[in-house]
């Protein structure tokens, strides 16, 4: 516990767990079933993307769906590169 009159600790914010850390498994989990079974993605490219970042990819905006896409088109490994 931390007190108001403590300085606050330089670990203090990795200590603590987004809710997007707790979500993002099953929210990428029903995407992926949705790209495969609905939406039926073919995805081409891939190849022309950098293996180390930084690099910009930028969708056309043809919904709203595009950056949720674009994710899932990437592929996990990509997706999670530091």
């Amino acid at each position: 516990m931390i007190c108001a009159d403590e300085p606050v600790p330089d670990d203090f914010l990795k200590r603590i767990r987004s809710p997007l850390e707790i979500f993002r498994p099953f929210f990428f989990a029903i995407i992926n079933l949705a790209c495969r079974l609905y939406f039926r993605v073919k995805v081409t490219g891939l190849s022309n993307i950098p293996d180390d970042p930084p690099y910009i990819i930028a969708p056309n905006h043809e919904s709203a769906l595009d950056q949720t896409i674009v994710s899932y088109a990437i592929g996990r490994e990509r997706r999670e590169q530091k």
